[in-house]
């Protein structure tokens, strides 16, 4: 029996790739490069709408909102995202009568500021608010402790619509008095939900109301999306950017900007809880 040898042809084979690799490495290096460039892009475009901020509309992940601002939208609520002074004021000045959702867990604005931003905002939803931002928007409307650790569900205990609509809620944070008051703690006493008299000013005291993780616990959902909502247009405006806030220390870039992972799942999850919950809760119409 005679034997082939075939290793010349192999080494033929690789002689030849050689000069062909030499000869296009330049545009093999330029290939790659392309890709990364593509890869930076994809991942630029993705992250110019999607943040890692505490209750931004654009943030998947947990502790954002996307799912309460996705649903809102398909209510017919147009949402607009800012971050800074300027910014909010332009949106109010080209949607008369919008209602602002504000979160400035840092307190960055003045006084000032938030007089100014009152007297342009038809309505505003606060979340959280600190004692500088109430005593600046209502100072009827003050901080009155915090939800105990042993109450885990709150009732409405009052007779706001929104509230009784919406019926129990499941949330940790501050409570307020006021002159309308909703889930106190005990009755008659400050609670999760205040609104100043004429009801341009709505206080709700706990991020777990209307993130993606909470927002379907009980009637989480349908009381943020009734308090929120009853506007066409919302300025969603979580102080921050460039310019929110002047002659005031601002977050470095790493606290206000962190990173995005993968949390699709807790937007959808939020998205279908909630809607199963508000089949049962209609929140009515969101525009006029």
């Amino acid at each position: 029996m005679t034997s082939i040898d075939t290793a010349p042809a192999t080494e033929q084979t690789h002689t030849g790739t050689r000069p062909w690799i030499r000869r296009n490495l330049a545009w093999i290096g330029f290939s790659v490069l392309l890709a990364g460039l593509v890869v930076f892009l994809l991942v630029g475009r993705q992250a110019a709408t999607e943040d890692g901020k505490p209750l931004s509309a654009n943030n998947p992940s947990p502790n954002g909102a996307m799912a309460i601002a996705q649903i809102l939208q398909q209510h017919g609520a147009a949402v607009t995202s800012t971050d800074s002074l300027a910014s909010t004021l332009a949106a109010l000045d080209q949607h008369t009568g919008s209602t602002v959702l504000l979160y400035d867990a840092r307190g960055f604005l003045a006084e000032d500021q938030l007089q100014e931003l009152k007297d342009a905002a038809g309505r505003i939803v606060v979340i959280a608010p600190r004692f500088g931002t109430l005593r600046a928007l209502d100072p009827d409307i003050r901080i009155g402790g915090v939800v105990p650790g042993s109450v885990h569900v709150l009732e409405p205990g009052c007779s706001e619509t929104d509230a009784r609509a919406a019926g129990a809620v499941k949330a940790e944070g501050t409570i307020y008095s006021g002159p309308r008051v909703c889930y106190p703690v005990q009755s008659g006493g400050p609670g999760l939900y205040a609104a100043s008299e004429d009801g341009s000013l709505i206080v709700l005291g706990s991020t777990g109301l209307l993130d993606n993780q909470y927002l379907a616990e009980e009637g989480n959902a349908a009381l943020s999306l009734r308090s929120i909502g009853n506007a066409g247009h919302i300025v969603w405006y979580l102080p921050g950017g460039l310019g929110c806030c002047s002659g005031q220390l601002r977050p470095n870039a790493g606290a206000a900007c962190p990173s995005v992972g993968g949390h699709r799942w807790t937007l959808a999850g939020a998205c279908c809880r909630a809607g199963h919950c508000l089949a049962w809760a209609p929140i009515g119409p969101v525009g006029p």
